[in-house]
């Protein structure tokens, strides 16, 4: 069975989005990296036309495809549309920009891919959780924003930001599909060799669960609690509890975040 849940959060348009394709077998969230400059391209941020270009690509993806080929495709289908657009790329900060977690079922295996911080998490027959990917957790953000937050009070809701953080940000998106820095979807062949792959057994899994960043253990219960919590209580629910969480926190302070709360995708398998 294949569940999903999808809600937009305080930015203008949501700029995540759900992959179900079930010719091919297909599974995934997908989540556009929010423009710093407020861009619109004919109406629409860079980061939604990203992620709806990835989706349709991977939605389209016929049953032979391997998943290697189908995310390179999705990854191809950026710099599709940058081109269409006429968009000059002179920084990689250019680019249009979506991370992605996505699986591809096969009998007792699941092929996955992943960019940036989308998260796939596995639970067993025993209800043992493991985070597949990715291997760090959102308090590096957390820590990052608190930083920020600290040197200039009320920054991410100023509608501005100072030069310093522009270039520090400008300066970490230079590391795009590069070694030693970070994988994202956007258009660039390096991508290609930089994106997150491998294969799940699945022959003693109950459920795998594919989240973005909008989702997190913000009440720090504990991995296996949190993740647990999808399965016994429901993708509806954990959206409910999710945003309840993060409006009682209205000042940020409980888990420093940029936005008060974020959009937010999530695909649960039931095996």
């Amino acid at each position: 069975m294949i569940q999903s849940v999808l809600a937009q959060g305080v930015g203008q348009m949501n700029e995540d989005a759900v992959v179900i394709n079930d010719r091919a077998k297909i599974y995934g969230v997908i989540d556009g990296v929010t423009s710093l400059e407020g861009i619109l391209i004919d109406g629409i941020t860079p980061g939604k036309r990203a992620a709806e270009a990835v989706k349709a690509s991977f939605e389209q993806a016929d049953s032979h495809i391997t998943l290697n080929n189908a995310t390179e495709f999705a990854n191809a289908s950026i710099q599709t549309e940058m081109d269409q657009l006429g968009i000059e790329i002179h920084h990689p900060k250019d680019r249009f920009q979506c991370c992605h977690a996505v699986v591809k079922l096969n009998d007792n295996y699941a092929d996955y891919t992943t960019s940036a911080d989308c998260v796939i998490y596995t639970i067993d027959t025993l209800n043992h959780v493991t985070q597949v990917m990715p291997k760090y957790v959102k308090q590096v953000e957390s820590s990052r924003v608190k930083h920020w937050e600290e040197k200039y009070p009320g920054v991410y809701d100023s509608g501005k930001l100072p030069d310093e953080m522009l270039d520090a940000i400008n300066k970490a998106k230079a590391t795009a599909n590069i070694p030693g820095g970070y994988s994202v979807m956007n258009g660039d062949v390096q991508f290609n060799q930089s994106y997150n792959r491998g294969t799940i057994d699945t022959s003693n899994l109950s459920h795998i669960v594919l989240t973005t960043d909008g989702f997190y253990d913000i009440e720090s219960l504990g991995l296996e609690a949190y993740v647990s919590k999808f399965k016994s209580e429901g993708l509806d629910h954990m959206l409910s509890y999710m945003i309840d969480k993060e409006l009682e926190d209205q000042d940020k302070t409980k888990y420093p975040r940029v936005k008060l709360h974020d959009d937010k995708a999530c695909v649960m398998i039931t095996l």
